[in-house]
């Protein structure tokens, strides 16, 4: 069963990687410039563009992605990224770490793809 992911509203999950990619050039970045990078490189809701319950200055992917970098949470607990001041952030070579080992990961699965998809293109 295929489930249309489109439209359901953008969870913390889904902006952490690319939280690490806006980092990733090693860069004290603050958490304005991360919102902006983000909201810029994924496809926002409906529901992403309403407004936060309890931050009524911004909207809900606003608050999604300040919430992926709280220090409590994954991305600064795991050693991902690091805060360096108040509202400021750069990735750690953990970070680079994780990234470099996801980008072979997906190579790695496109090739299978690609390999699967040829063979049957041959039958």
């Amino acid at each position: 069963m295929f489930i249309d992911l489109r439209n359901r509203p953008t969870q913390q999950e889904d902006v952490e990687d690319v939280i690490l990619e806006a980092l990733e050039n090693g860069a004290v970045r603050t958490t304005g410039e991360i919102t902006a990078a983000v909201r810029g490189r994924i496809i926002l809701t409906p529901a992403d563009r309403l407004r936060a319950v309890k931050r009524p200055n911004e909207s809900k992917i606003d608050q999604i992605i300040a919430n992926a970098l709280q220090t409590k949470r994954r991305l600064c607990r795991d050693g991902l990224i690091e805060r360096t001041g108040h509202g400021e952030f750069r990735i750690t070579e953990g970070g680079r770490a994780y990234l470099a080992k996801f980008r072979a990961e997906v190579e790695s699965m496109s090739e299978t793809l690609a390999g699967i998809l040829g063979s049957r293109s041959l039958d």
